[in-house]
């Protein structure tokens, strides 16, 4: 009888007779008939994915201590750890063709296509809903993540050092994917109900129903103004369609099921000590800012004094949020730091006061560091700071900040090669001047190239510049418009002006070039130049600058 232990139900059928098989019963490939347990492990899956990609930072950390890991030590001794050269290389390789993702970012795409993939498959059918939820919970397992690894004061900075600056690159795919299983997961569904005539049903008598829409919207909405030429043109546009997208996203959702509140408190809970974090460093700090105008009034540089949150003031390469009520009563831009690293016992300085190495100038307490930035002056932000600096250089300010980590490992390379764009080149001088301070040999060598494109735009730096080849620096700064070369030896009273395709004088430091660069080439010519030294390559150039593929292509510490 059917439904007896040991029996099998074959009533009905004709002994030796086979009866034609009907469809398969839908099934996922992964937890299978739990789409709850498999979202919650999926979630689970993406932090461990992204929390994978701090071994390597992790192990520089620890590598002070551990002389076998530790490449300073190693290039002391005369020999390097082929086992560490070559974690090294393989985390720093970039693609040689567009998009220039480095190795860290090709292996957690392929990880993480990978991993949702395996969550994702199953049999797909519009007569059986066995996979529509699981698609929901994977789209709103992508957005919770997407926001821890968004905050600018996130505890996976302090514990597994990662940088919202790495972290924002897996902030941006997970997006993607949230926006992706969301329109599959709400587009499966449409489809059931239209092809079976219960649409209508379905949103007039199942109230949850209607805020599954809702929660699409808000998460096409994020990913319409993230996107790069409406995110720069629109930049407080995008800020606050950001927030005010993600929260509603956040709130609607757990109308549509009872099970996201366990996935969006984590998330709110970090993004709240995120904000309370920023307010304390940007409203409740005392700040003094002094505006500089630059001579030709393409650049505003600014002097900060503020006392700091912890720790150091501030390291080489950081920038912070200035928000000048004058200029902009919501607005919080983004500025670079140029002055180099405070270092040890010193009250902090601007770059420009660096006197044969010591950070000398400004005269500040230890509690009240003081650091230099450097804004162009395009946009209204800055526009409206120079006209309210014009009248009123002591600037009523806030500053939130500084943010930002890069990978100085000077000592552990005989080489150090940063290059830079317009603009771009701000954080970039500041690690120029970190590592010429820091720099513990005679046989180490640093060079600098920079691109602009106008002449006179190497004045925005001139005197770090010069500074910089007074302490052994080498510097190439390429000139993309004009009819002139022009080459000095690192003093104002030394430049002279030479026809284009003049020869190059020998000993000197500064080289200024009118013609756009070739990179690979002078990568090449440096490598010949010192080919017995290990070497470290950094880049970072203004987003609308020709050469933003730097910023790509290679990473400060970033072995050749």
């Amino acid at each position: 009888m059917a439904g007896m232990p040991g029996m099998s139900d074959t009533s009905g059928d004709m002994p030796g007779m086979d009866m034609p098989a009907g469809p398969a019963e839908p099934k996922m490939l992964l937890f299978d008939g739990n789409n709850a347990l498999a979202g919650q492990w999926y979630y689970i899956a993406l932090v461990l994915l992204v929390v994978a990609q701090s071994v390597p930072r992790l192990i520089r950390r620890g590598s002070a201590f551990l002389p076998f890991l530790n490449r300073t030590h190693q290039r002391r001794q005369g020999k390097v750890n082929p086992v560490v050269l070559t974690v090294h290389r393989a985390t720093y390789f970039h693609l040689p063709t567009y998009p220039y993702y480095p190795t860290r970012l090709v292996l957690f795409l392929a990880a993480y296509i990978t991993l949702s993939a395996l969550f994702a498959t199953g049999t797909i059918r519009l007569d059986s809903d066995v996979g529509y939820p699981r698609y929901g919970y994977m789209a709103l397992s992508n957005l919770c993540v997407a926001v821890i690894f968004a905050l600018r004061n996130s505890p996976v900075y302090y514990i597994f050092a990662l940088p919202f600056e790495r972290t924002v690159e897996f902030h941006k795919w997970f997006g993607v994917g949230a926006l992706f299983f969301a329109w599959m997961h709400g587009g499966l569904y449409l489809s059931q109900w239209t092809k079976e005539g219960m649409a209508d049903f379905e949103f007039t008598y199942q109230p949850r129903m209607k805020f599954g829409p809702a929660v699409a919207s808000c998460v096409t909405l994020l990913a319409i103004f993230a996107v790069g030429p409406v995110r720069r043109f629109c930049r407080e546009l995008f800020y606050v369609v950001h927030v005010v997208a993600f929260l509603g996203a956040f709130v609607l959702v757990n109308f549509h099921t009872t099970y996201a509140f366990n996935y969006t408190m984590p998330p709110l809970a970090l993004w709240a000590l995120d904000r309370v974090t920023r307010f304390v460093k940007g409203w409740m700090r005392p700040v003094t800012v002094h505006a500089v105008p630059d001579a030709n009034g393409e650049v505003t540089r600014l002097e900060v004094t503020q006392k700091q949150f912890w720790g150091k003031a501030y390291e080489a390469g950081q920038y912070v949020y200035l928000n000048v009520p004058k200029a902009g009563l919501m607005e919080w831009h983004p500025a670079s730091i140029v002055s180099g690293a405070q270092r040890p016992g010193s009250g902090g300085g601007s770059s420009s006061t660096l006197e044969n190495g010591s950070a000398a100038g400004l005269t500040t307490s230890s509690d009240h560091p003081s650091y230099t930035l450097v804004l162009r002056n395009v946009g209204n932000f800055t526009r409206k700071l120079v006209e309210h600096a014009t009248t009123n250089p002591n600037l009523t300010a806030h500053v939130d900040g500084p943010y930002g980590a890069w990978d100085i490992t000077a000592d552990a390379y005989g080489l150090v090669v940063l290059i830079a764009g317009g603009i771009g080149a701000t954080p970039m001088i500041s690690v120029l001047t970190t590592v010429l301070q820091s720099a513990r040999s005679s046989d180490q060598h640093v060079e600098f190239i920079w691109t602009v494109s106008d002449e006179d735009h190497v004045e925005w730096f001139r005197e770090e510049l010069e500074r910089a080849c007074s302490l052994g620096a080498r510097v190439r700064i390429f000139v993309t418009r004009g009819d002139m070369v022009l080459k000095c030896n690192g003093t104002k009273e030394d430049v002279t002006v030479v026809e284009k395709g003049g020869e190059r004088k020998e000993g000197q430091r500064i080289e200024i070039v009118h013609s756009k660069p070739r990179i690979e080439m002078l990568c090449k010519e440096i490598k010949e130049e010192y080919k017995d030294l290990d070497a470290a390559i950094g880049g970072k150039t203004h987003p609308q600058d020709p050469l933003s593929l730097l910023e790509r292509v290679a990473d400060p510490g970033s072995p050749s």
